[in-house]
Formats: structure tokens, C-alpha cells, sequence
């Protein structure tokens, strides 16, 4: 599994292709607040969205029944789309300086709607994902340090983030 892929493409490539069909299902889009894969920052690296010949839609189909031919539950298909919708929304999380040195907050309205999103996709708090992304706790003989991350660092800490999570789900898969 090539990890930086699910948060860095080029030109011409593409993302994984679970990606682009769960954006071209109706009814998932509108579960999990998606739209077209040009609006998803670990899509819209490269402007191929759709391969010549290919429906995304036709595909995320045939994909749900392989699924349920090998034995994967509806509820675990579920999560699995639910965790990949998470991975979308996480990428569309941006983040501006922080008030204190070398610190970062989330930026503005648009970052929060997709911070919350991943929160409610994870079912986890999000105070704690959001301080997971921009501070790093550190542990000593004394007890835990927390130490905040510049926008930089929390950029990274989201797409570290992104990439284990998507590598536990196929590891589970």
C-alpha cells in the first residue's frame, strides 16, 4: 500500500478509486456531506477525477455488491465508507497561526464544518481531534509536556492522520 497516496497525487494520476466512486454515489453524498472530488483537497491535486470509459458510479456499485459477495456486512460497509468519507473531510482541514507562538487554530468557518465532519464520521470528540492535530503531547519523567504545532506541523499531523487511518482500514480489509 503506497500510504502518501491518500494525501499527495500528481498530474495525471488519481487518487484511490474508492475515493471517486463514494463521491459519485448520490446517497453517500448526501449521508456524509461529499461533493464533486474537484472540492476535496486529496483529490483535486491532479484534475483527473473520471478514466476515460469508466463511471465512478457504475463502479462504487459493483463494488458494494463484491463487497457483500465476500461476506463484508452492510454495517461494516458502513464504516468502511464512512472512514473513507472521514479521510476526505480531514484533508479539507486547514489551519492559520495560532495567538501564541508558533501555534495553529483552525482557519476559518469552511475548515471547521469539515473538522466537525470528520469527528462525526471518526465518532470521536472534536476537541480532541483538533488537539490532536495541533499539539503534540510529550511525554518526560516529570509528566506530559504539550507542545503546540505551527500550521505547518499541524498540516502534517493531518496527513499522517489521514494516511494511518487509511492503512488500518486496509489492513482490517
Amino acid at each position: 500500500l503506497e500510504r502518501s497516496r491518500v494525501v499527495h497525487i500528481t498530474d495525471p494520476e488519481r487518487n484511490y478509486h474508492c475515493f471517486y466512486q463514494l463521491c459519485a454515489s448520490k446517497e453517500d453524498c448526501e449521508k456524509y456531506k461529499l461533493e464533486h472530488p474537484r472540492l476535496f483537497h486529496y483529490l483535486n491535486q491532479s484534475k483527473t477525477y473520471q478514466l476515460q470509459g469508466v463511471s465512478n458510479k457504475e463502479e462504487y456499485v459493483k463494488t458494494r455488491r463484491a463487497m457483500t459477495i465476500v461476506g463484508i456486512s452492510q454495517d461494516e460497509q458502513e464504516a468502511i465508507f464512512r472512514t473513507l468519507a472521514a479521510i476526505l473531510h480531514l484533508g479539507n482541514v486547514e489551519f492559520s497561526p495560532g495567538k501564541e507562538y508558533d501555534s495553529s487554530q483552525i482557519k476559518d468557518q469552511k475548515s471547521s464544518f469539515h473538522l466537525q465532519m470528520a469527528a462525526d464520521l471518526l465518532m470521536c470528540d472534536v476537541n480532541l481531534l483538533l488537539s490532536s492535530l495541533c499539539t503534540r503531547s510529550i511525554q518526560t519523567r516529570e509528566g506530559t509536556i504539550i507542545k503546540a504545532l505551527d500550521c505547518n506541523a499541524a498540516v502534517a499531523s493531518r496527513d499522517a492522520l489521514a494516511k494511518t487511518v487509511y492503512s488500518r482500514l486496509f489492513d482490517w480489509l
